[in-house]
């Protein structure tokens, strides 16, 4: 898949899984997104990474093999691009979203 391609179907499982209240989904598409994002917006892929986190430690998940080489990877690229301190920053804030407010977040990234 291309990104544009991969944008589209992550940000549509976003949004399924926000109305279905599938929360393990959620964190995983958030995830995805943030990858997908890095060099396009950081600051918002910092943040859905944070809320991402933030779903997975609520649900009790520890993350394996490839999903959490693909999580870290993307967090050391997110550190590569964004100070230790406000890297931070964007993901304590981003832990504070709520489900609605990441996909608005995402949909306005679509734009």
């Amino acid at each position: 898949l291309g990104r544009e391609e991969a944008w589209t179907l992550e940000t549509e499982a976003l949004r399924i899984a926000v109305e279905l209240g599938y929360t393990e989904v959620i964190a995983y598409a958030l995830g995805t997104l943030a990858e997908i994002l890095l060099t396009r917006d950081a600051e918002l892929a910092a943040r859905l990474l944070g809320r991402g986190d933030a779903l997975f430690a609520e649900l009790g998940i520890q993350r394996y093999g490839d999903e959490a080489t693909a999580w870290e990877r993307t967090r050391e690229a997110l550190a590569e691009r964004l100070r230790a301190e406000r890297l931070r920053e964007l993901t304590a804030a981003g832990a504070e979203l709520g489900g609605e407010q990441a996909l608005a977040e995402v949909a306005a990234a679509a734009r």
